[in-house]
């Protein structure tokens, strides 16, 4: 009799242990690597943005650079008396 209540209480520790610690510590890590996969693309997508400007940026500065050197040939100037 007193061995089926051991069990009985065993068995129910055990329930517990399950419901009460091991599904919630599994569902917790599993948000939490999803939300940090969300972090991740949010980043890469920020960094791809980030080079896509830089890109651009670098582009639209070339031609103008090279108008100042073929400008900066000749200076123009006023003659003082």
């Amino acid at each position: 009799m007193i061995r089926y209540l051991l069990l009985a209480f065993g068995l129910y520790l055990l329930f517990r242990l399950v419901f009460n610690f091991i599904i919630p510590l599994f569902r917790a890590t599993r948000r939490f690597k999803e939300q940090m996969r969300g972090v991740q693309e949010q980043m890469q997508q920020q960094m791809q943005a980030q080079q896509g400007f830089a890109a651009q940026n670098t582009r639209s500065e070339q031609p103008q650079q090279a108008k100042k050197t073929a400008s900066s040939d000749y200076i123009e100037f006023e003659e003082v008396k």
